[in-house]
């Protein structure tokens, strides 16, 4: 035996696709080009369908590391590594006058590794919300004598599946029963199919609103029945789809629009708001922060189906660990303009989850997703330092219609919370969440805020003083409004990169003071090309002493606490 190096200077995937209807098979006669980008932790992996591009073609664009598994004769002989446009690496085979063709495969790409056993490698494919899958085979061209490059056109061993989802939730959209397992014999080249997990595939998010969304699916001989749902139990589609039996190098409609606007009936969302206690001896209640606050009719139960009325004020005890009293009534509001408000307040340590939905529609609160009132659940926790999130289920605030200030100082100052609830809404009001967890000194993880538009004050001072949080919620805003971010971070001294601010334009003091005392800071990307002269005022000061500011290809920032922080770094922008 001797150790040979192979280089391989092509592979392209070949994908001859026909389009499949729920019912039953059909020919697309134009064709679909299908590019498969194998991402590498950018979350930018994506399929693109274009009915109008060459019959039948498809690509797979490689990154570095990425790796092709060689077989000969039978074994696994080693594989090959993407580096600089090339697959390079070391297999080692006995040298022969007449050597016989090398066997490529590509299982799975970056987040799907295989699995060894002897001589068999096996991939899951479930989990396909960030990167998608490539299953792929072929032998090296007949041309392997020479110089020792190789070449091969890898054929694809799965398929793609298309579903169209409108859902309010953020979370993966799951189907069932369908293959997502595949193992590879080096010593037979035969690919055997198969399910783990009940055959789970989870494909990216709901957006809110129509949206695309692509599984890569393995063959199999029978039908399947399926129903698509959402990850965290919120919603289940309302009619379950067969899915006829799925071949290599198809491409599928499944026919399904997934609209899973049917809720679940034991999935957060058809949860009252509940308490539950972490410790023993804990106690719960509602009262008035100020006689002039809005009366509040409620009911509560301790075991979800005796409910019984609820007297504002009075202490509900939760006498042993686990005990739990939930709360439902029809209520426009439980704080005013003026700042007259309910609140909760415990006595020792509890769990909080389920839908704060539950305390203005006692019925419907699973579906409901309007607030009507303006600052209808300002100050609603403010204080309560008892308040834990539950490991496996979260507090709900599903509202996508917002009114102004309506979650104002909700949170504040809840010092034990490590995790926002998510906050689906794209449309913002004034201060909607101005101050909504300021002083969480605890909260470590922020979930995404999706709003492209903002408006006056929504943001200001949302995570002020939150020292545990090192990574930012993502921020989709690309149109700012006067004071929209204003101390948003302030204090935040674990912070240590910002997220992306997208907009082009910033307003009068939309940034003021946005990073403020966030002394970890060392990263800051921000697209602006235009700005008022207060827009940023001092929102860098006392950020780390060194640090990369990334910037659009502009010259209107200024160096210090209102621009770029004095002795950073200053680098072009390029998104990944």
């Amino acid at each position: 035996m001797r150790r040979m190096t192979y280089f391989v200077m092509v592979l392209a995937l070949v994908l001859g696709f026909t389009q499949c209807k729920k019912e039953q098979p059909t020919s697309q006669t134009e064709g679909v080009h299908i590019t498969l980008n194998v991402g590498g932790g950018n979350n930018n992996s994506k399929v693109e369908v274009d009915p109008n591009a060459p019959e039948g073609y498809a690509t797979v664009t490689f990154e570095d590391d990425d790796v092709i598994y060689v077989g000969y004769k039978g074994e696994y002989v080693g594989y090959l590594t993407y580096s600089g446009g090339t697959f390079s690496g070391d297999v080692e085979i006995a040298s022969e006058e007449d050597p016989e063709p090398l066997h490529f495969y590509c299982l799975g790409g970056k987040g799907f590794t295989p699995s060894f056993s002897g001589n068999t490698a096996t991939v899951v494919i479930s989990d396909q919300t960030s990167k998608y899958p490539v299953v792929s085979y072929n032998t090296s061209k007949e041309d392997y004598h020479g110089d020792g490059a190789y070449t091969s056109v890898l054929k694809n061993k799965i398929s793609i599946m298309k579903f169209n989802v409108t859902t309010p939730s953020n979370a993966a959209i799951c189907i069932e029963g369908m293959n997502n397992q595949v193992s590879v014999n080096f010593g037979t080249n035969a690919f055997t199919y198969g399910q783990v997990d009940g055959g789970l595939i989870k494909m990216k998010g709901g957006s809110g609103n129509p949206a695309e969304k692509w599984a890569i699916v393995l063959p199999n001989s029978e039908s399947t029945t399926t129903t698509p749902y959402t990850e965290d139990g919120n919603y289940v589609a309302s009619t379950s789809t067969t899915i006829d039996p799925i071949v290599v190098n198809t491409y599928y409609d499944s026919g399904i629009d997934v609209y899973v606007n049917t809720i679940n009936p034991i999935g957060p969302l058809a949860t009252p708001l509940t308490f539950e206690a972490k410790t023993a001896d804990a106690t719960v209640k509602l009262y008035k922060k100020y006689d002039s606050a809005p009366d509040v009719t409620l009911l509560y139960s301790t075991d979800g189906s005796s409910w019984n009325d609820y007297t504002v004020g009075d202490a509900i005890p939760l006498t042993n660990k686990g005990d739990k009293v939930m709360f439902r009534g029809n209520n426009t509001t439980l704080c005013d303009q003026s700042n007259n408000y309910n609140m909760f307040e415990f006595t020792g340590e509890v769990y909080g989850y389920g839908n704060v939905m539950s305390l203005l529609d006692a019925s419907d609160f699973a579906t409901a997703t309007t607030i009507s009132a303006s600052c209808t659940f300002s100050y609603l926790f403010n204080g309560c330092s008892g308040l834990y999130n539950h490991e496996n289920k979260p507090i709900m605030l599903p509202a996508t219609t917002l009114t102004d200030y309506c979650y104002q100082y909700m949170f504040q100052g809840c010092t034990n919370l490590t995790t926002t609830p998510e906050l689906p809404a794209t449309t913002l009001t004034q201060a909607c969440y101005q101050y909504m967890f300021k002083g969480c000194t605890s909260l470590r993880t922020a979930h995404e805020l999706r709003a492209t538009t903002l408006a006056v004050g929504c943001y200001m001072s949302m995570f002020n003083g939150c020292t545990s949080l090192v990574t930012a919620p993502e921020l989709s805003a690309t149109t700012l409004a006067s004071a929209c971010c204003r101390e948003m971070f302030k204090g935040c001294t674990s912070l240590v990169t910002t997220p992306v601010l997208r907009a082009t334009k910033l307003e009068a003091n939309c940034y003021n003071q946005m990073f403020n005392g966030c002394t970890s800071l060392k990263s800051i990307i921000c697209l602006a090309t235009s700005k008022t002269s207060n827009s940023c005022s001092n929102w860098v000061t006392s950020v780390a002493s060194s640090g990369t500011f990334y910037k659009a290809n502009t010259n209107i920032w200024s160096t210090g606490i209102s621009g770029i922080p004095s002795g950073w770094t200053t680098k072009i922008y390029s998104a990944k």
